[in-house]
């Protein structure tokens, strides 16, 4: 295991109502002194029966003190009070330890900054672990929103010691700043840095010429809507029946085509319509309706596995609202001041439906701008709902078990469903092509895909509202997700709009939290069979707790499963000791060679990823809640994604108005870890990125945040801040670096109009080495 940690982080840096002082030219801005505003006294500690304290004497004579905590949950055992820091401003907190008992996994040492008043909303957090022994300096740089009761934590999650050398609070960020100029003097230079060149060209085979038959689904019973009597759930019923019978059909008589004569389907059933085991088939909805209104969770609508060579193409698939809403519009007209109770106006619904809404789930309201059903904020309030009374105007009087802090005035998108059932379930295939496939709405994911997959795209595929329809969602989670894959993916002139969660996530799995059993055994503690994939045969590979390599890998000769566990039998001799916070990596999946190109986001969430061998280029990005975030984000015991990324071009792209609800800062394409033992690391995560030709336009926060990258060159962009919007962030425009190295962020060009931006580099010089920002230009109308 390494044997020392340094972590930073930049947490709320942007929070809209503080400004942030930078430090000009190229001094670091540690070069001044910074005022020391709180000083831990080691010497000073008293016990208590949760925390107790010993004195230690280290060898240059410094006296630390080892701090064990024995409570079950949180254990804060330094506490700054109210009054030390303020509001308004930015600090640095650094701690200097030594780590005796960590914390049971996933447990962890932190720091933490709370304001009554505002709310845990606001908290900002800084984590760190680590096994027995391991040392090293936790540092957290913030800003504080305005509010006159800020307090400052450290302790742990969960009984644990650890010896704490020192640990201050310092005014300011650290931060260094190089500015964009009118007139640079330096000229910029070609990159000697190997450039990345994203993903190389992604083939798909078509299905193979054969003499097989044209099959109708009409021909096995399937039937349409008919204009002059209502549906039934007996046809509907029925047309599930038909279309098994079609598919079975075209295995045994090995069909080249399946036809769906133009019209509305609809069905209903426990079960997903099985395309599965198909070869060399087209499958043609000939501009056909699939509309689906029963919710079987965790079945998806339509699942396509195991198929090869196989395209299936002008279908439309839509979930039926009139039977269950996914989701619902409403405004605030008035609410009682415990929170309690509130009058909610639905302006988009009629009797009948305000009645399903009365019925329906209620998981939480999200503040959304009506017009164009944009989140304002990332915040859920969570709502359970007993009693829905109905007034006047489309109004429901409601009484929440718990006080709900909504606003008057506000609109507000009330979600029903989540992740009940995707659409479309794809797995173990190879040579698949979905063209002009549309996802109205679903009450889940759009397309999941995991497994065996290789060789398959999506051109001309949308994920949209019916034209005219004030739904205020289409999927109600992802529009589009990989959890494992083989590689070779493309998406091509697709669209993207009204998704409620991430727009596109393509990742692989792993996990951490292990259990060395014996030199030939590990226990997955708390993996299901479902969660992170694995089989005899595949191999494994171990990293350190940041993801740095063990350099271990071994076959997989044997695998059981006890409760949530996953034991793991090897063939290689396992190392000794082994952290349980060892990640553990499975060879055998690898998400690389992805291809974006020519589509379009409208609204929704961001593109989350850490493929290898990644090109997104001529894309739109308009007013998503971020653009594109590369991403290692492990969460115990929810999930485990992600892994480190390489080879990743972004270019021709164009960014509008990206992120307004602020999530990692505000930034429009980032770098981004959460895990365990803290938010950073200086083990390089994501290497070899091209980011050129873009056009960033009102940025709202950092144009780019790197963290934790290597071998990045970033060029020819384009910052436009003519028109910049009113909530842009004090840090809005800059290119914002930290725990990073080899770096060329030059020739880039700012356009800024009368907003007080301040284009640029911002650093941390601690954490960031061998950065040239030579070239970039400064130009004001």
């Amino acid at each position: 295991m390494n044997q020392s940690h340094h972590f930073r982080i930049s947490s709320r840096l942007l929070a809209a109502l503080v400004c942030i002082a930078v430090i000009p030219c190229c001094a670091s801005a540690t070069d001044a002194p910074r005022t020391v505003v709180y000083e831990w006294n080691p010497s000073g500690f008293r016990s208590i029966p949760v925390y107790q304290g010993t004195p230690v004497t280290r060898a240059t004579g410094q006296t630390a003190q080892c701090i064990t905590a024995l409570g079950a949950e949180w254990n804060n055992y330094i506490v700054v009070s109210p009054g030390k820091l303020k509001g308004g401003h930015e600090y640095t907190a650094i701690l200097k330890y030594e780590i005796v008992t960590p914390p049971k996994f996933p447990g962890n040492f932190y720091m933490f900054a709370r304001s009554k008043s505002l709310g845990q909303r606001y908290d900002i957090w800084q984590t760190w672990g680590g096994d027995a022994h391991n040392s090293g300096i936790a540092r957290l740089s913030f800003h504080l929103k305005e509010a006159d009761d800020w307090v400052f934590t450290v302790g742990c999650k969960g009984p644990a010691a650890q010896i704490i050398d020192s640990f201050q609070i310092i005014e300011g960020n650290g931060f260094a700043y190089l500015p964009a100029e009118k007139n640079p003097v330096t000229a910029v230079k070609p990159s000697p840095l190997p450039v990345a060149t994203g993903a190389p060209p992604i083939t798909i085979d078509p299905p193979t010429a054969k003499a097989g038959p044209v099959l109708s689904a009409k021909d096995f019973g399937l039937v349409a809507d008919n204009p002059s009597s209502p549906p039934t759930n007996a046809v509907a019923t029925e047309n599930f029946a038909a279309i098994k019978r079609a598919i079975d059909a075209c295995r045994q008589q090995g069909a080249a085509r399946l036809v769906f004569p133009k019209g509305v389907y609809r069905f209903y059933s426990n079960e997903p319509i099985p395309f599965d085991k198909l070869n060399d088939l087209v499958i043609d909805g000939q501009d056909s309706e699939f509309i689906f209104e029963k919710i079987h969770g965790g079945v998806a609508t339509i699942n396509v596995t195991e198929c090869n060579r196989c395209v299936m193409k002008n279908i439309r698939v839509d979930w039926d609202w009139t039977v269950t809403p996914l989701a619902s519009l409403c405004r605030v007209v008035n609410a009682t001041a415990d929170g309690l109770t509130c009058d909610l106006a639905f302006p988009d619904l009629n009797e009948k439906e305000i009645e399903l809404v009365k019925k329906a789930p209620w998981m939480g309201l999200t503040a959304m701008e009506p017009e164009f059903f944009r989140f304002k904020t990332e915040q859920i309030l969570r709502c359970s709902v007993p009693q829905c009374t109905s007034l006047p105007d489309n109004v429901l009087q409601v009484t929440f078990k718990q006080p709900v802090p909504v606003v008057v005035g506000e609109t507000y998108f009330l979600r029903h469903q989540y992740y009940e059932m995707p659409a479309f379930r794809i797995g173990d295939s190879s040579h698949l092509l979905f063209d002009n496939v549309t996802i109205y709405s679903m009450p889940g994911m759009g397309w999941t895909n995991r497994g065996e997959m290789s060789h398959w795209g999506f051109r001309n595929c949308k994920i949209t509202r019916r034209e005219g329809s004030r739904r205020p969602v289409t999927t109600t989670a992802d529009g589009f997700h990989v959890v494992e894959s083989l590689g070779n993916l493309l998406l091509e002139n697709c669209e993207f709009t009204g998704i409620s969660e991430d727009n596109i996530n393509i990742h692989d799995n792993c996990f951490q939290g292990v259990e060395r059993n014996d030199d030939h055994t590990l226990t997955l503690v708390g993996n299901p069979r479902w969660r992170f994939k694995v089989a005899v045969d595949h191999t494994i590979e171990l990293f350190y707790a940041d993801y740095s390599p063990i350099r271990f890998q071994s076959r997989i000769n044997a695998v059981t499963y006890k409760g949530n566990d996953t034991i793991l039998t090897l063939d290689e001799k396992l190392p000794n000791p082994l952290s349980p916070q060892t990640i553990v990596g499975n060879k055998h999946y690898h998400t690389s060679n992805v291809r974006i190109a020519n589509c379009q986001f409208h609204g929704g969430g961001r593109i989350l990823t850490s493929a290898q061998n990644l090109t997104i280029e001529d894309c739109l990005f308009d007013h998503t809640s971020m653009a594109v975030q590369l991403a290692v984000d492990i969460t115990p015991p929810l999930w485990a994604e992600g892994s480190p990324a390489s080879n990743i071009v972004l270019r021709r792209n164009t960014f509008e108005s990206v992120n307004a609800t602020g999530r990692v800062d505000g930034a429009a394409v980032c770098t981004f870890t959460r895990w365990p033992a803290g938010s950073t690391t200086s083990y390089p995560l994501y290497r070899d990125i091209l980011i050129e030709k873009n056009r960033f336009v009102n940025t709202l926060g950092p144009t780019l945040s790197l963290r934790t990258c290597q071998n990045v060159v970033v060029r020819d962009n384009l910052i436009d801040m003519v028109k910049a919007s009113d909530n842009i962030t004090p840090m809005a425009s800059v290119f914002f670096v930290e725990h990073s190295s080899d770096l060329k962020l030059g020739g880039n060009r700012w356009e800024v109009g009368a907003a007080a931006v301040k284009p640029g580099v911002l650093y941390d010089p601690e954490t960031t080495s061998k950065l040239d920002a030579a070239g970039n230009i400064l130009v004001r109308p």
